[in-house]
């Protein structure tokens, strides 16, 4: 179970114990529901940050500035990211080999 707080906290949770499995501290309070695309989980704060966490261990993978309540939605080929006024139409970029 994955739940967010306004002490600033994102917790992964054990559903049948309550155990907490992680927690990641971010830089807002957290109201909204979160988002699982692929692994990767996605919260967004008050103060207009959307992160993505690694879902099995809570390793942040990245930020984006802008966000909040429900961050993300995809149609398997862009994750779309609602902002204040604007959203966001987000590609995976692949790195380069050299």
């Amino acid at each position: 179970m994955l739940v967010g707080s306004y002490s600033h906290q994102f917790f992964a949770l054990n559903a049948a114990t309550g155990r907490v499995h992680w927690a990641f501290h971010a830089n807002g309070p957290i109201s909204g529901a979160a988002s699982v695309v692929d692994g990767v989980v996605y919260f967004s704060t008050f103060s207009h940050r959307t992160y993505a966490l690694d879902a099995r261990s809570g390793r942040l993978l990245w930020t984006w500035p802008d966000g909040e309540y429900s961050p993300v939605v995809t149609d398997g080929r862009r994750l779309y990211l609602t902002g204040r006024g604007r959203v966001y139409a987000l590609v995976r970029m692949v790195p380069r080999r050299h």
